[in-house]
């Protein structure tokens, strides 16, 4: 990998990006110094592969509530399905279908300001809205171009008021709602701030949303305002730090950082709001701090993060950034953390 110290800040160049960037002279800026911080440190991995009652089969979409109940898209199954922070169980709802409560591969999911939760029904061409519990509440969507319908409705995510923001990689745009499904507004259909293929979204506290883009050579992630208005992009097609091949999940941390699950570099990429690159961490593989296929991620109320190892069996990764107490740790989970051999004592 090549060397981020020498490359200081860089812009998007690459002959797919033109049409995106005409009179553009600044895309984002992508690399800062590499180093300046570590990444967090894996506190725990859960979860099983299959339809069982608490397996997982291709999760593609992960929230967390305030509760610190965690809801998974359960893609395959067909259904919503609830953990806690500690991988246990806590229940589902759903089943392969068309009928409301029903799903058919579901998506994205995202919790709102009311705790209600939202789910993207990608072959039912529709956004559901559920009680915490599972209760129906409505829903909203068809197949088609006009407003309010979608070709491939993708992720989902809410904002401080309420509002819904639907990304929709067959028409290339990101659609707002109401929480009771009205439509507000659409973006991303072209100028500056055109998507290809949005396929995560994710909003900060002070409202800037942000969409990562599956465009071909020019893979990136997107800034906007919450009325649509274009800020920045930063990335491109490529493994070195701030580059990206297929990023799909994004979310933000209590302090605006910007996390970005690199799904074909078997990574997570870390940035500062304004797409400066901070840290990254992940190899291919399914020993300690690698990934397989990673897709989708959530950031809590305490900066820890779970992801979505799509590609190992659903396997849930949980990081931190806060310090392991000694005290709580036995001496065999001390040299899982750390990889020491098994014949190193205490």
């Amino acid at each position: 990998m090549q060397s981020t110290r020498s490359l200081a800040w860089r812009h998007v160049a690459c002959a797919a990006c033109a049409p995106l960037l005409a009179g553009s002279t600044l895309v984002g800026p992508l690399l800062a110094v590499a180093g300046a911080e570590d990444p967090p440190r894996l506190a725990a991995e859960w979860g099983e592969h299959g339809s069982g009652a608490s397996q997982l089969q291709h999760p593609r979409g992960i929230d967390i509530d305030e509760r610190g109940v965690l809801y998974f898209a359960d893609w395959r199954n067909h259904r919503v399905q609830m953990f806690d922070r500690a991988g246990n169980h806590l229940g589902s709802w759903g089943s392969e279908g068309s009928a409301p409560g029903q799903f058919s591969e579901p998506l994205g999911v995202a919790v709102g300001t009311e705790g209600h939760v939202y789910v993207t029904d990608r072959n039912n061409y529709r956004v559901q809205k559920f009680q915490s519990d599972g209760t129906f509440v409505t829903e909203w969507g068809s197949e088609g171009y006009a407003d309010g319908q979608f070709l491939l409705v993708h992720a989902i995510a809410i904002d401080a008021d309420g509002d819904v923001y639907v990304t929709d990689a067959g028409r290339g745009i990101v659609q707002r709602f109401t929480s009771a499904g009205e439509f507000v507004l659409a973006f991303g259909a072209s100028g500056l701030g055109q998507l290809i293929a949005p396929l995560g979204i994710t909003i900060d506290s002070s409202g800037n949303v942000f969409v990562t883009d599956l465009a071909q050579a020019a893979e990136a992630v997107v800034k906007f305002t919450r009325s649509g208005e274009y800020l920045l992009r930063w990335g491109g097609f490529g493994e070195i730090p701030g580059y990206f091949q297929t990023p799909i999940g994004i979310d933000t941390d209590s302090r605006g950082d910007v996390y970005v699950v690199d799904h074909h570099n078997f990574r997570v990429q870390k940035f500062t709001n304004d797409g400066a690159f901070i840290s990254e961490w992940g190899t291919q593989g399914r020993d300690g701090v690698q990934f397989v296929g990673p897709h989708d991620m959530v950031v809590d109320d305490q900066d820890d993060l779970f992801i979505i190892d799509l590609g190992n069996d659903g396997v849930v990764q949980h990081y931190t950034y806060r310090p392991v107490s000694v005290e709580s740790v036995s001496w065999s989970e001390v040299k899982r953390l750390y990889h020491l051999p098994a014949a190193v004592q205490r």
